[in-house]
């Protein structure tokens, strides 16, 4: 039961994490997001066709600014395991498919698993390099996900024990990236996936995102698809 507390608070269902830091001092959005990058061992459920696909899984796709990072909460497995939660603040510019409750528009806070290591130093590093610019996000309301996980217990005539009750209530303030596949920065003179490892070759709707020179033309075609 603690396993399926510490997968409803993780987010996706995902099994290992690469906590590499990007190098200090860089302001590239990719290096940015190196700390909170799908790790080589990392096995995904939700994999989509297409940007289209995407965005219909979304509780909401919209071009933000990168405005904080901060540790999230600490997440208790079996025995001694422990999964580190970086979330990193964003700020919406802009709805482009989906919907957002009020203070959410304002602000959220997008959770990333940081590692089974105190992340602490590499978040200080994000800090102090914040991605510039908007970027392109695909996002889920962790509270969405657990408001339905409770009604399907709810129709299988399963009462929540004690730490799923926990888990959700835990989860409630954040959201997720849909996937690895949900994220897109400008670099340089291109739009880059900056989660997707870089061994990964078969990523269809990283291959769509990335043929866009600007994430504004990238936001015009995810408008476009509602």
């Amino acid at each position: 039961m603690a396993t399926t507390a510490v997968a409803l608070l993780a987010g996706p269902q995902l099994f290992g994490q690469d906590g590499t830091a990007g190098s200090k001092g860089q302001r590239s959005a990719s290096a940015f997001f190196e700390p909170v990058r799908f790790g080589t061992s990392m096995r995904e459920t939700e994999r989509y066709d297409s940007l289209k696909a995407a965005a219909e899984a979304a509780s909401a796709v919209v071009t933000a600014e990168v405005v904080d990072v901060r540790t999230t909460r600490v997440i208790e497995g079996e025995e001694s395991d422990r999964l580190y939660m970086i979330g990193v603040v964003i700020r919406p510019v802009e709805i482009l498919n989906g919907a957002l409750d009020e203070a959410s528009r304002q602000q959220l806070t997008v959770e990333f698993i940081g590692g089974s290591e105190d992340p602490a130093a590499a978040v200080e590093r994000m800090k102090s390099t914040l991605a510039e610019g908007e970027s392109v996000w695909f996002l889920r309301s962790k509270a969405e996900e657990g408001k339905h996980h409770l009604e399907e217990l709810k129709q299988a005539g399963s009462t929540p024990s004690p730490d799923v009750v926990e888990a959700i209530e835990g989860d409630r303030p954040y959201y997720r990236v849909v996937s690895s596949q949900g994220l897109f920065v400008q670099e340089g003179q291109e739009v880059v996936n900056p989660l997707v490892n870089e061994d990964e070759t078969s990523n269809v709707v990283v291959t769509e995102g990335e043929k866009y020179d600007k994430v504004a033309n990238l936001a015009d075609h995810v408008r476009e698809t509602r």
